[in-house]
């Protein structure tokens, strides 16, 4: 164990006791912090760098946040035309979505049908790449057989 491993888990353990009024509960935890905190010298902080750093990504946030809200209603027309061009697609995924928030919050099972979900859609849409079925070229198993022969099953 660390030589100060059970100095910082007392500090901890104070934080989480019960029988204190919430500044004691306050004060413990701003305790328990700048013990945690202690290997960081703030004299040896080169501050000028550091603010200057934080400046430059304030910056390119700002720059980011326009980008996107200036974009978003040519991208908000695209999602709405999307939609509207596969209505029966889009209302599955959002009744799907609803579905497994359903069963998730009162069974607890939204894991299991997620996981359910998606070996059905590989079992039956399957991993190919081809269009229709059109399944020619060697696949994973006909390199095996002789000739590359595609076995029927």
């Amino acid at each position: 164990m660390p030589a100060g491993f059970r100095r910082s888990r007392a500090l901890w353990d104070e934080t989480k006791r019960l029988d204190q009024t919430a500044s004691s509960r306050l004060y413990a935890t701003i305790c328990a912090i700048l013990y945690e905190l202690q290997p960081i010298r703030l004299s040896q902080v080169n501050w000028r760098k550091m603010l200057r750093t934080a400046r430059k990504i304030i910056i390119a946030l700002i720059r980011l946040l326009r980008g996107i809200i200036s974009n978003l209603p040519g991208v908000l027309r695209a999602l709405v035309k999307f939609m509207w061009q596969r209505k029966l697609g889009c209302l599955g995924v959002i009744a799907y979505y609803f579905a497994v928030r359903w069963i998730h919050e009162f069974l607890e099972a939204g894991p299991i049908v997620v996981m359910f979900t998606v070996l059905i859609g590989i079992f039956t849409i399957g991993l190919s790449d081809d269009e229709e079925g059109n399944r020619e070229g060697l696949s994973a198993y006909s390199v095996f057989n002789r000739g590359f022969e595609r076995l029927l099953g």
